[in-house]
């Protein structure tokens, strides 16, 4: 066929220096002699070619189907997860520090339990007590500072800005 002229040139796809005798051949009739293959080909194949093109491994494509989506996944702990062993830990800490009721500011409860790594996937402690969980329990003042505990029948004692 390539004596024939009916065309100008002729690709291989390998990583294999044995065609390298039909690339010479190729040449000698001056027609182009395309090679394709991995990184990994002979250099001997690669410097005979006309061109050689280097080829990557396809990626690999998500498994997921259209039919099927995975839901995202959720960034922070979602409210109605909130455990109960950390629940009663604030409860815990709120009754030593305020015996008989009243407001504690969130960074004193926080630092009774612990830290920053307390309240660990919410960004402050006071989106952590405004949780379901929580909130049930707890009244944050209106500057989301301080926290009063929510009175089962009467009414919460008033917050100032500071703490008793």
């Amino acid at each position: 066929a390539a004596q024939s002229g009916d065309f100008a040139a002729i690709a291989v796809m390998s990583n294999d220096s044995d065609f390298r005798p039909l690339a010479q051949f190729v040449l000698n009739k001056r027609l182009r002699f395309y090679g394709l293959g991995s990184d990994k080909a002979s250099k001997a194949l690669q410097t005979c070619c006309t061109r050689y093109f280097i080829l990557e491994a396809p990626k690999a494509e998500p498994t997921a189907t259209a039919t099927s989506p995975k839901p995202p996944l959720p960034k922070k702990p979602t409210v109605s997860k909130l455990p109960n062993k950390k629940v009663r830990e604030i409860v815990t800490a709120y009754n030593e520090l305020m015996p008989n009721g009243g407001c504690v500011t969130t960074s004193e409860l926080l630092k009774k339990l612990g830290g920053k790594e307390f309240y660990q996937g919410f960004s402050t402690m006071s989106k952590m007590l405004q949780t379901p969980e929580l909130s049930s329990l707890f009244e944050l003042t209106d500057t989301n500072k301080s926290i009063k505990k929510r009175p089962a029948a009467q009414k919460p004692p008033a917050c100032n800005s500071q703490s008793a």
